[in-house]
């Protein structure tokens, strides 16, 4: 992301990034992609199951078509 903002990233919902324990506190927010693709590309949430902890908080960030 440092170089691009991409078409499409599948990870982590990035509102969550700010809320783990890491050494280093800084604001993804602060690197211009992540913050372009937050306001421009749409979010959509991976389904909730209820049985599994897996892809937690993962969402798909699409950019929108012209």
């Amino acid at each position: 992301m440092e170089k691009a903002t991409p078409i499409m990233f599948i990870g982590t919902e990035l509102d969550i990034w700010d809320t783990l324990s890491m050494d280093k506190k800084d604001d993804i927010f602060d690197v211009p992609n992540i913050k372009k693709m937050s306001q421009t590309h749409s979010k959509h949430l991976f389904p909730k199951d209820d049985t599994t902890n897996s892809f937690t908080n993962t969402a798909i960030y699409c950019k929108e078509a012209r």
